[in-house]
């Protein structure tokens, strides 16, 4: 990466950042004034929609075409920024019911999205791998 493009990727990434806490912020606010968990549900989608538009577009190439490999990326960084705001709000705030235990539909969903955050990064590292190994193989394969 070029001098150059460190600095308004630097800024994407803390303007992408600020969105995020604040999102998640004022959801956590809502929801602790009582509106119910809806606030806290929008954020945790906005917090996935943020994400995403700004990783790819800080994986933008220079020509502003978006290749595979900032594709890639901005999933597999969606997906773990995700998993990452959502188990900092469990931890910190956790859902429990009347008896002061976090639900089961809670636990399972939990579960169900810690290995789907484990998939993705695999499959991440392994297809950019693979696009590595075809560019040092010399092929005329286009990955990236």
């Amino acid at each position: 990466m070029h001098e150059s493009q460190v600095k308004p990727h630097l800024l994407g990434a803390v303007v992408m950042a600020v969105l995020i806490i604040a999102a998640n912020g004022i959801g956590i606010y809502l929801n602790y004034k009582g509106y119910h968990t809806a606030p806290q549900a929008v954020a945790l989608v906005a917090t996935a929609m943020i994400a995403f538009a700004g990783l790819l577009v800080m994986g933008q190439a220079e020509s502003g075409e978006i290749t595979d490999a900032a594709m890639r990326t901005a999933i597999a960084g969606t997906v773990v920024t995700e998993y990452l705001v959502l188990m900092a709000i469990v931890v910190l705030y956790p859902p429990v019911d009347k008896a002061g235990e976090m639900p089961s539909l809670s636990n399972q969903m939990l579960a169900s999205f810690t290995n789907t955050t484990g998939l993705v990064v695999a499959f991440y590292f392994g297809a950019s791998a693979v696009v590595e190994g075809i560019k040092k193989m010399g092929s005329g394969v286009r990955g990236s």
